[in-house]
């Protein structure tokens, strides 16, 4: 009896394989994202997104994004490149070429949950459940089929939290361990700043100090990894500066640094609503919808010590499940609290 159990559960588990898991991932994607995807016009910040990336394609200048003839330059020009490219590629635009590069980002981040987890901490079966936690979340059907920032942002943020996450599982180098997520995290640079890098740490030094191996943030990898990521956004950021403004680029940079420091000040009423504050938190709770109501079962103790007296779990292991935890309260009452 316990032999035929034994083989039935192997056939099972061989039977499901992370290409199958990719297939299935693949097909629940286009059933929930590319439905009537063209048949709303553009709304909210999406014609934002869109003009200039059309007038990217109108001009031939892809340096400086533009609305009309005035440089449009609150937001780095990674979406707008995209939005500019899925047109060209697709005949021309409209709405439907607009929003296909944040629904292939929603996909590509669902394909990484199977492939990386699914290669190292996680099961197939576990990886395909994740992906499917992450395609049904309510804000992700939101934002996942409007051509904003979130999808895009979301999808290179979430990648390079992976490869970080498999680096360590599998006890990569150093040079793996920073250097591999580092172009994912470059390209978030270049889609909405560095505020990606706020979810991204407050996992990763969880990770790190659960694991006791904090030094690992003075290796000279880490160190080549933050040129890299900070370096692709001086990139555009010094040409396009200069291209604006020739005689007095700092302008342009002073511009680029209210715009940052006025998303963490409360000296502007422009900015800062003391009731939508306090809706930040019930806010943040509805993100993770439907999920929400089962995150208390990861905080309960005997999930804790099962996987901490399980058999075989590695000590790595162990610490990711607890860094992962800590970051991810510590990076949402950050952002709760954050006016």
């Amino acid at each position: 009896m316990s032999t035929a159990a034994t083989f039935g559960t192997s056939v099972s588990q061989s039977r499901f394989t992370r290409a199958l898991a990719c297939v299935l991932i693949t097909l629940l994607w286009a059933a929930i994202y590319l439905p009537g995807l063209g048949s709303a016009q553009l709304e909210h910040e999406e014609p934002r997104r869109a003009l200039p990336a059309l007038h990217m394609l109108a001009s031939g200048d892809w340096l400086v994004p533009r609305v009309g003839s005035e440089p449009y330059l609150r937001k780095p020009p990674l979406l707008n490149w995209v939005i500019a490219l899925s047109c060209r590629l697709t005949g021309g635009p409209s709405e439907w070429a607009v929003r296909l590069p944040s629904v292939l980002a929603t996909l590509a981040l669902a394909l990484a949950i199977v492939i990386v987890s699914g290669g190292s901490w996680l099961p197939p079966e576990g990886a395909f459940l994740a992906a499917i936690f992450f395609l049904v979340n309510f804000t992700m059907i939101e934002t996942g089929r409007l051509a904003e920032l979130e999808a895009l942002y979301i999808a290179l943020t979430g990648i390079g939290l992976l490869f970080w996450m498999a680096a360590w599982s599998q006890q990569a180098n150093p040079w793996k361990l920073w250097l591999l997520p580092a172009p994912f995290l470059a390209l978030g640079m270049l889609t909405k700043g560095p505020t990606h890098l706020i979810f991204y740490y407050g996992i990763a030094v969880a990770v790190l100090a659960f694991g006791k191996k904090l030094h690992l943030l003075l290796h000279p990898a880490h160190g080549l990894a933050l040129v890299l990521i900070v370096g692709s956004l001086g990139c555009w950021a010094v040409p396009c500066s200069l291209a604006v403004n020739s005689n007095n680029p700092m302008g342009v940079w002073r511009f680029w640094w209210d715009q940052l420091a006025s998303r963490a000040s409360t000296g502007s009423e422009e900015h800062f609503s003391f009731g939508t504050w306090l809706l930040n938190g019930p806010q943040t709770l509805k993100n993770f919808l439907p999920w929400t109501l089962l995150l208390p079962f990861i905080w309960r103790k005997d999930v804790g010590a099962a996987l901490k007296e399980g058999p075989g779990i590695d000590p790595r292991e162990y610490a990711l499940f607890r860094g992962a935890r800590w970051g991810m309260v510590a990076t949402c009452l950050l952002m709760v609290l954050l006016p």
